[in-house]
């Protein structure tokens, strides 16, 4: 073999090495907490939220998936990682939140699983009930954009645009799960038949309970299309 053969073939063994350390691999990994909103009833696309930190600077994108057997939820949730031999992961501190839409679900009690069968196995409980009596499927969310907190004032802000001039804001629900989770629902009213096509820009102030003592509570707002903002409060 010649010198230029040579070379050619150690270069290909040097990619193809490369290659290989840059692969990265599917890994579950451990969450802190899982928090389970009240409010959701049959009608609706329940869900649920985990939150975490990544291990370490080798994990990157974490994601979740999720299958329902009878009345448990089984969670997983996953980051590719690109810790391969001899490679350096530096210690940083990589928080994630992610919301998990279970779907619309029947009446009942459910069980949380989240990783199950590892060493940072978690579980929660999640109930979804029957609509209320009077409750409207016209009624809608404000369509909620930004939430801004106001530790000094005990109190949050919602912020957004709505799709016209016909939405004004009826009231805002504020539900506790008992275990560091309020659901916080903006309530719509629709005020007339004749809906232009204008966005409105809205400020909502909320104030949030004085009894909250939780270290770490989700606030879940809701908003107008079905889906939801999430932060730590």
């Amino acid at each position: 073999m010649n010198k230029t053969n040579t070379m050619f073939l150690t270069l290909l063994l040097l990619i193809s090495g490369f290659a290989q350390a840059s692969t990265p691999v599917s890994m579950k990994i451990p969450v802190d907490n899982i928090f389970s909103p009240r409010g959701y009833d049959t009608l609706d696309s329940s869900e649920v939220v985990v939150e975490g930190i990544l291990p370490n600077g080798c994990h990157r994108i974490p994601k979740t998936s999720y299958t329902v057997k009878g009345n448990t939820i089984f969670i997983e949730v996953t980051s590719l990682v690109y810790n391969q031999p001899n490679t350096f992961c530096p210690e940083v501190i990589l928080p994630f939140i992610k919301t998990v839409d279970v779907g619309v679900l029947p009446k009942g009690k459910y069980d949380v699983v989240v990783n199950n069968g590892t060493s940072f196995e978690k579980q929660s409980t999640f109930k979804v009930r029957e609509p209320l009596l009077g409750d409207s499927r016209n009624q809608i969310y404000a369509n909620v954009e930004y939430v801004e907190k106001n530790r000094d004032r005990n109190s949050i802000t919602l912020y957004g645009h709505n799709p016209s001039v016909c939405f004004v804001l009826d009231k805002v629900r504020i539900v506790d799960n008992g275990r560091s989770t309020l659901s916080i629902l903006p309530r719509m009213n629709k005020v007339s038949d004749w809906c232009p096509m204008k966005m409105v820009p809205f400020k909502i102030d909320v104030d949030l309970p004085a009894d909250m003592t939780e270290q770490e509570t989700l606030l879940h707002v809701r908003t107008m299309y079905g889906n939801s903002i999430n932060t730590l409060y």
